[in-house]
């Protein structure tokens, strides 16, 4: 017997526990066998890409063919083994966002094909913003039109709000009604009507930048000088406003990270105040000083967030509501003094505004791009995005392609492009590959939220949840025996012997986006190829000890034949403590 303790968890969990790790092994004729993988052949993997064709004024493209396109992975030129056109079985021709047919390519005859119903899982993540209330109603009435011709049963919706920290405003379900229920407090928040969390956010800001501001006066005051250049005040709002993205963005990831093993189309609509090229651009005039350029830089973030989302296979659909706002003029100028500068000082503010923007919307182009997205912004733009969006999920060509598998986690670059230059291809920019390791943690994270598909698992196991027990301040233990059929296993011979290996996946969560990270226990073992027979008429049983705090609700588990790749997964309850 061995304990070990755990990986730190994240967001909230402060531990995982500790492991006890027992391999019992019940039958004779059973031994740990020493460490060495079993050699096994290259695998070949097809790496599937989705792709929207539009013409120069953004009409589908339907009726090309597989020698239309060329794929390039890592600059190399990639064979096209799979194909197809998906479009809605009920028309037979598609139509662009504004109506007007969709573009046929000429001398192709249309090769429409129902697409398979896959089932579709969409994260709304939503930074609270204040809009004014026609606005408000705009945006809203769209989202709500968008998940009423998305969403059918079996999908999954998601509605997420950050100010600071992540709250979930509504837990997956594919219930319409109770979708729209949350949007319509989170309209009502938008418009003032109830509560803006925002506004408690800008309130700490205002009084933080405010001291900032007091503490420049009294230090000038007393004859100190500060440094020439941007105000005190001005560096530190920016630098928390990079602060805020990077816990953002970390938000984002940790919900990618629940949907990760789900099958199917995946979205997330990223509706967002402040994810800019430079952190805090509004606080400079809309330009960010030279020295704080490489500081405010969000490259890193951005790059992260790219990374994860393509390595989920999700798609960002990137979209900032509050568009070109001017800023309030200065409160303390009243009468004739503001009319007579209300065209300058609206001038300025214009030309402020107009930078942060384009600081705001050249980022969101870059990520939404990345994954196949597009981006808006402005109420009005956003709303005239989302039909693309349901348009997205109904008509595209699925492009594939043939590639060995290396086994390790690996990311390369990808290029789609049409032979006929006049049409505009939108895909991904990045294909993952993952390894069986990698692949049974996205599973084990997912499973935390959602079920997952049971379409591949063939491994069943059985798990004995124990006594749960307190140990300590805020601490308990959660006993666990999950017994693994030897049957279902997997062998390999050599010589007198049948080899293989196993591996547990043990996962811990709480509310949607809190959990922790998912650790591997692998076990290879060798069984007598004269007792195999009898052997397969048992199991082994490995016994788990985990201390959670109160955070911790549920427990994910999964295992894996590591030979024969077949794994099965369970999700637990924990009681109330």
């Amino acid at each position: 017997m061995q304990a070990t303790k755990a990986r730190q968890q994240r967001y909230g969990i402060r531990d995982l526990g500790l492991w006890t790790l027992l391999a019992t092994l019940l039958i004779p004729g059973l031994a740990a066998a020493q460490e060495q993988r079993i050699d096994q052949s290259i695998e070949v993997s097809i790496v599937n890409v989705d792709v929207q064709v539009t013409d120069k004024q953004g009409n589908r493209v339907k009726g090309l063919r597989a020698e239309d396109f060329e794929v390039r992975e890592d600059g190399k030129l990639q064979p096209i083994t799979n194909f197809s056109e998906f479009s809605p079985a009920s028309t037979t021709a598609s139509v662009a966002v504004d109506g007007t047919p969709a573009a046929v390519a000429p001398g192709a005859a249309p090769a429409e094909v129902a697409a398979p119903r896959a089932r579709r899982t969409v994260v709304l993540f939503m930074e609270p913003v204040t809009l004014a209330g026609f606005r408000s109603k705009t945006l809203f009435d769209s989202i709500r039109s968008l998940m009423h011709q998305v969403v059918g049963k079996g999908d999954q919706v998601s509605i997420v709000t950050f100010v600071r920290r992540t709250r979930v405003r509504q837990e997956f379900t594919d219930d319409l009604p109770t979708i729209d229920r949350a949007l319509d407090q989170l309209e009502k928040e938008t418009t003032g009507v109830e509560g803006n969390p925002i506004d408690d956010n800008r309130r700490i800001v205002e009084e933080e930048v405010e001291q900032d501001e007091e503490f420049e006066k009294l230090a000038a005051d007393a004859g100190f000088a500060l440094r020439s250049g941007p105000s005190f005040s001005a560096v530190v709002a920016a630098r928390r406003q990079l602060f805020l993205i990077r816990q953002k963005v970390a938000a984002m990831e940790t919900l990618m990270q629940t949907i990760s093993g789900v099958e199917g189309k995946k979205i997330l609509i990223m509706a967002t105040r402040r994810l800019g090229l430079y952190a805090g651009a509004e606080f400079f005039g809309g330009t960010i000083p030279g020295e704080y350029r490489q500081e405010l830089d969000t490259r890193v973030y951005r790059e992260s967030l790219m990374r994860s989302a393509n390595a989920q296979g999700i798609t960002i659909y990137a979209v900032h509501p509050e568009g070109l706002q001017w800023t309030a003029p200065d409160p303390s100028v009243s009468g004739n003094s503001r009319m007579e500068s209300s065209l300058e000082d609206d001038l300025g503010r214009s030309g402020i505004d107009n930078l942060v923007l384009q600081n705001e919307s050249a980022a969101l182009k870059e990520v939404a791009e990345s994954t196949g997205g597009v981006t808006a912004w402005g109420s009005e733009n956003v709303a005239k995005l989302l039909p693309r969006l349901s348009d997205d999920l109904e008509t595209y060509y699925s492009l594939g392609y043939r590639k060995p598998l290396t086994g390790r986690d690996s990311t390369r670059s990808i290029v789609v492009k049409t032979k006929n230059p006049a049409y505009v291809v939108r895909s991904r920019r990045q294909v993952v590959e993952k390894s069986d390791a990698t692949q049974m943690k996205d599973r084990v994270m997912a499973n935390l939220f959602q079920r997952v598909s049971n379409s591949s698992m063939g491994l069943p196991f059985d798990v004995v949840l124990g006594e749960v027990k307190k140990t300590g301040r805020n601490r308990w233990s959660v006993p666990l025996k999950i017994k693994v059929p030897i049957g279902k296993l997997t062998t390999l011979p050599k010589g007198r012997v049948e080899q293989g290996e196993f591996s547990v996946f043990v996962g811990t969560g709480g509310g949607l986006g809190v959990m922790s990270e998912v650790d591997r226990h692998a076990q290879p073992f060798e069984l007598a190829t004269d007792e195999l027979q009898r052997a397969k008429a048992s199991h082994f049983t490995y016994e788990i000890t985990l201390t959670v705090d109160q955070l911790v609700d549920r427990l994910s588990i999964g295992v894996l034949d590591e030979v024969g790749k077949e794994y099965g997964l369970k999700r637990f309850t924990l009681p109330k403590r």
